[in-house]
C-alpha cells in the first residue's frame, strides 16, 4: 500500500459582480459581469437566491436594435412604395388629361372642317351660305375662338 499525501491547492479567482437588486424581496445579490453581458446581448432570465422570482432579459440589445432596424427599413419601404404610387398616379393623370386634350382638339377639328364644308354645327344640314343661315336660323349661337 502506498501513502500519498494530499496537498491541498489554493485557487484564487477574481470575479467581478454587478450588485442587483430583486424587484420582489428587495435582497441585493451579485451577477458576474460576463453572466450579465451575456444576458443582455443573448437575453434570458435567472432567479433570485432569496427569494426564487424570475428576472428576465426579454430581448438582447442586439435584438433590440435589429428590430429597430428591420422597422426603419420597413418604414422606408412603405415610403418608397407611397411615393412610387404617388407617381404612378400622377402619371396616370397627366395621360389622362393628354388623351382628353387630344379628344377636345380632334371634336375641334372636326367641327371646323364640317363648317368648312358648309355643314351648320347645330341642325347638320349643309347650306351654301353658311353665314347667312347661321345668323338667321341660330342667332344665340355665338363663335367662342376666332
Amino acid at each position: 500500500m502506498s501513502n500519498v499525501k494530499e496537498v491541498a491547492r489554493e485557487t484564487i479567482v477574481e470575479v467581478t459582480l454587478i450588485p442587483v437588486t430583486c424587484h420582489k424581496c428587495s435582497g441585493v445579490y451579485g451577477l458576474s459581469s460576463r453572466f450579465d453581458r451575456e444576458k443582455h446581448e443573448k437575453g434570458g432570465s435567472w432567479h433570485c437566491p432569496y427569494c426564487d422570482v424570475s428576472t428576465v432579459y426579454r430581448t438582447s440589445e442586439n435584438e433590440r436594435l435589429k428590430q429597430e432596424l428591420a422597422k426603419t427599413i420597413h418604414r422606408a419601404e412603405q415610403r418608397e412604395a407611397a411615393l412610387r404610387d404617388e407617381a404612378k398616379y400622377a402619371n396616370e393623370l397627366a395621360v389622362r388629361a393628354e388623351h382628353a386634350r387630344r379628344g377636345e382638339k380632334a371634336a375641334k377639328t372636326r367641327i371646323k372642317n364640317r363648317i368648312a364644308k358648309g355643314i351648320c354645327p347645330c341642325c347638320n344640314r349643309g347650306f351654301g351660305n353658311l353665314g347667312q343661315h347661321m345668323r338667321e336660323k341660330h342667332p344665340e349661337f355665338t363663335q367662342d375662338e376666332p
